[in-house]
């Protein structure tokens, strides 16, 4: 009888041991796949933090312009009903002819900073891809990684003329939260190792992908919106 249990013993053992080595390998499997995924929404918070820090400091830079815009707009509507006189007459044209230079000044100046973005989001994109590589390496001898990493984003300040004149005030615009959003998708195809494929886990996609934004405040504010 003693025997018998003892068979029984090792059959059941000899049936639960696969189970219990699929279960382990599934649990370092999910573990270690969830790690790379944090390590990747670490990455992009940081990235996307420097990216949109710099655009908030344009966007205010832009937003100090508008004060003076509005200044200069309203000191020349207040000489408007005394035009006829040619000492106003003159001081109005001045005015004038200073807000086209402060509006010439005004457009290179965004136009740098469209430029500038432009060439930020690049490198953006580019740390992130540095920083997969980089986390593909380190599980390369369990997991291996073929990833297709891309981007999505309109580098431009998405700005709107609050009035349609010389040298104009911009405002952020109504849909900003839509219109600079940054974007990055990460396909990737993984092939586990051997030990892990005796386990029934063969070839595996998986996608992931994290963004972040402006976002305007009631006090016409921005702050940085994340999708991680």
């Amino acid at each position: 009888m003693i025997r018998n249990n003892k068979g029984y013993a090792l059959i059941i053992t000899c049936l639960l041991l696969p189970l219990v080595l699929l279960s382990i390998g599934l649990v370092s499997f999910g573990l270690l796949k969830t790690r790379h995924v944090q390590e990747m929404k670490s990455v992009c918070q940081v990235q996307y933090h420097s990216y949109f820090s710099g655009l908030k400091t344009e966007m205010d830079t832009i937003k100090l312009f508008g004060t003076t815009a509005m200044a200069l707009y309203q000191a020349q509507m207040i000489m408007l009903p005394m035009i006829w006189m040619p000492p106003v007459l003159k001081a109005y044209r001045a005015l004038f002819n200073f807000r086209k230079k402060m509006e010439r000044l005004q457009d290179k100046l965004i136009a740098l900073f469209n430029n500038v973005n432009r060439l930020r989001s690049i490198q953006t994109f580019a740390s992130i891809q540095r920083a997969l590589y980089s986390e593909n390496k380190k599980i390369k001898n369990t997991l291996t990684h073929q990833s297709l990493a891309s981007y999505t984003t309109d580098p431009k300040l998405q700005i709107k003329k609050r009035l349609n004149i010389t040298f104009p005030p911009y405002a952020p615009h109504p849909q900003i939260e839509l219109r600079q959003k940054f974007t990055t998708l990460i396909k990737s195809n993984i092939q586990p190792k051997s030990w892990i494929q005796v386990m029934s886990i063969s070839r595996l996609s998986e996608n992931f992908d994290c963004s972040a934004t402006l976002v305007s405040k009631a006090n016409g504010d921005l702050s940085i919106s994340y999708s991680l």
